[in-house]
């Protein structure tokens, strides 16, 4: 057991207990569901969005997000991808998409 704030927090093997401070991402993904007046479960299922990953980003488990995700979660909270990719501080993902688009693909 440890001590926390005058508590004591068990650790099992099965559940890690851990007391992160929210990201940005979290800070941000929270609040604009709330402004959305949206549930977590809404919010999956209109924009079939995993509810565990959701969990886990509003809970600062989450941090290493890949593309699809980042990408999931812009269009679902109606924020630019480079929003998201800004909070996660991957801003060069933002720029890999932007920079696909703005390339001439010439089929062969």
């Amino acid at each position: 057991m440890e001590h926390y704030e005058g508590r004591f927090v068990k650790r099992t093997q099965k559940t890690k207990t851990r007391l992160y401070e929210p990201t940005p991402l979290a800070r941000f993904v929270t609040e604009r569901l709330r402004e959305m007046k949206m549930r977590q479960s809404d919010f999956c299922r209109l924009n079939q969005f995993d509810q565990g990953m959701l969990s886990k980003i509003q809970n600062s488990a989450a941090t290493n997000l890949s593309l699809e995700t980042v990408l999931k979660l812009a269009i679902g909270l109606s924020v630019p991808p480079e929003k998201i990719c800004g909070l996660i501080g991957r801003l060069e993902l933002h720029d890999l998409v932007t920079g696909a688009y703005s390339t001439n693909f010439q089929l062969r």
